[in-house]
């Protein structure tokens, strides 16, 4: 045996061109990991090569080469000592066959258990990561069927050498059939068992179902009443054959205040208070009082909610509320009163309809007076993004319907309706590059332009609507270019951001659109045309904003050259 304490080796691997399952092997090797530290002997070190033998073999079967050749050649004349590996893949085996065998005779068809659900696609690489995600996607799907102590008792993975495939079988032995049981609450202090009742997705006597648990899970946090929910149930399945449901719980802290600073280029300097206690009654009724006082903008209002109010997933909102805003075009002091339900139809689509009472003040406008206005809201909402503060991907729908009547003389009637559509792409398949669109659409229908309250018809010059134009004046102007206001508006934007690392980004956009006198956009008349960009700085509650934005059919007069705008989380 050769003596080479003192002498260092390197190692080189043959007969790859990819660059990641070289990066995988290189990492699971012990001989590379350990080439600082050189054994005594070459016999000790082939034994340290060949020691790595099934850790490669392991690497390369996961990559579905399930044919591999590795061999070692040494080099012990060279300084550094050589270690080549030599390896010949073969070939990528496709899973050729994929069954499901009961080990008991069941009435279940296992034949409606389509392989896409469990992740599975004939005549693609065999991977067995990909074969093991599909067992834990069979046992899921067994247990949303009723059968939560399904287990697979026998697995059979068979690589055909003639063919160069794989053919995988799993035999499944069910269990018996489950019920859901009593649910058994532990933990909660303040919050009622009748509160939590409400938010229980299962009922008893029904067939086990997993997302049902899901649901409940999801439902109880979301209340923000409980800072860890578990729900568990008993390993064994008891001879009445219901599984009795137990949810621990620990309550979180049920009051918060907040308060902070804010300045805006276009409403002044200001700030903002807020108060919450999200457990009124031991029912899990939310008040809330949030008042926002700036420059040109002082608001406040008192919101009390009854959450699913005589239909589950259905909140009562009643709320009250104070305005004051001053803009070019008008000034405005207003009270309103409003009954709301909220309905959640699907865990994307939700919709609101209620009543509002409001008393208007409008000065400094076309239409000066007092309104006394009674609506009736309808809203819809539709969003399947990933990420409700920072989407990437996926869409929104937006609609309300809102018919008003002013109930005093001169009584008018008319229907402000808005429609808002929004769009998320990540480019390149890299979702640290994202494209977003936007468009709005509004109209008023009913009286004249000029009996509908100033405050109420449409502008644009905002940091979400026309960036670049001075606040709220995008509209048809009078002979003192003064904005007056439009019965409809056309707005698009798109955004092309980039996330460069964990913390910092940035964006570019593009704003177009009009504010127009006639119920629907005159796409004949001019548009105008914005450009910007800006920073973003990611925190846990969204991103922080900071854009600039040039108008390019700057008003003389009205628009300054460029706007800057800093925010909390993104445009749209």
């Amino acid at each position: 045996a050769q003596g080479f304490a003192l002498d260092p080796y390197r190692v080189e691997f043959c007969g790859l061109d990819d660059p990641d399952l070289l990066a995988q092997l290189k990492s699971s090797s012990q001989l590379v990991a350990l080439a600082e530290t050189s054994p005594t002997t070459a016999a000790a070190l082939r034994r340290r090569a060949e020691s790595d033998l099934q850790r490669l073999i392991t690497v390369l079967h996961n990559s579905a080469y399930y044919n591999a050749k590795i061999s070692f050649t040494y080099d012990f004349d060279s300084l550094p000592h050589l270690v080549t590996i030599n390896i010949n893949l073969g070939s990528v085996y496709p899973l050729k066959n994929f069954l499901i065998i009961p080990t008991e005779p069941t009435s279940l068809d296992y034949e409606s258990i389509k392989l896409s659900t469990l992740g599975i696609r004939l005549n693609q690489p065999a991977y067995p990561a990909t074969i093991l995600a599909a067992e834990e996607c069979l046992l899921f799907s067994l247990a949303k069927r009723g059968y939560p102590y399904a287990v697979i008792t026998k697995r059979d993975v068979v690589a055909n050498q003639l063919d160069k495939s794989i053919a995988v079988t799993l035999y499944v032995n069910q269990g018996p059939l489950a019920l859901f049981g009593p649910s058994i609450f532990e933990g909660n202090r303040s919050v009622k068992d009748a509160f939590l009742r409400k938010k229980i997705a299962w009922c008893r006597g029904l067939p086990f179902d997993l997302m049902k648990i899901v649901e409940t899970q999801n439902a109880l946090e979301e209340t923000r009443l409980f800072r860890l929910v578990n729900i568990s149930y008993p390993e064994t399945l008891s001879e009445s054959g219901e599984i009795p449901m137990h949810i621990a719980l620990i309550e979180a802290k049920h009051r918060s205040i907040g308060a902070g600073v804010s300045y805006s280029t276009q409403l002044g300097p200001g700030g903002q208070v807020e108060w919450e206690h999200r457990n009124i009654r031991g029912m899990g009724d939310t008040l809330r009082l949030k008042a926002n006082i700036l420059g040109r903008l002082q608001e406040g209002s008192v919101q009390y909610i009854q959450p699913d109010i005589w239909l589950p997933k259905q909140d009562l909102v009643w709320r009250a509320d104070y305005i004051h805003e001053v803009t070019k075009g008008y000034q405005e002091t207003a009270y309103s009163l409003s009954a709301i339900l909220q309905h959640r139809l699907t865990p994307c689509l939700g919709i609101s309809y209620g009543a509002k009472a409001k008393e208007l003040r409008n000065k400094g406008s076309d239409r000066n007076g007092c309104f006394h206005l009674i609506k009736t809201p309808l809203t819809l909402r539709w969003n399947n993004t990933n990420n409700l503060l920072d989407p990437t991907r996926g869409g929104s729908f937006f609609s309300r319907i809102e018919p008003t009547a002013q109930i005093l003389s001169p009584k008018f009637v008319y229907v402000k309706n808005l429609f808002t559509g929004t769009y998320y792409k990540s480019l390149w398949k890299d979702p640290r590059v994202v494209f977003a669109a936007k468009l709005t659409l509004g109209t008023i229908l009913g009286t004249t332009r000029q009996e509908i309250p100033p405050s109420e018809r449409f502008y644009a010059g905002s940091e979400s609507t026309l960036r670049g134009y001075k606040y709220m004046t995008v509209s048809p102007l009078n002979a003192e270019d003064k904005p007056i206001g439009g019965r409809s508006m056309l707005i698009g934007s798109c955004e092309l951001r980039w996330r460069a690392t964990e913390k910092l980004g940035v964006a570019y956009f593009y704003d177009v659109g009009n504010v127009y006198r006639q119920v629907l956009p005159q796409f004949g008349q001019r548009l105008f045309h914005s450009l910007g960009t800006g920073i973003r700085y990611y925190t846990p509650v969204g991103p922080i904003r900071l854009d600039i934005a040039f108008p390019i059919n700057r008003r003389k007069g009205i628009d300054s050259r460029f706007q800057f705008y800093f925010s909390i989380g993104q445009a749209f």
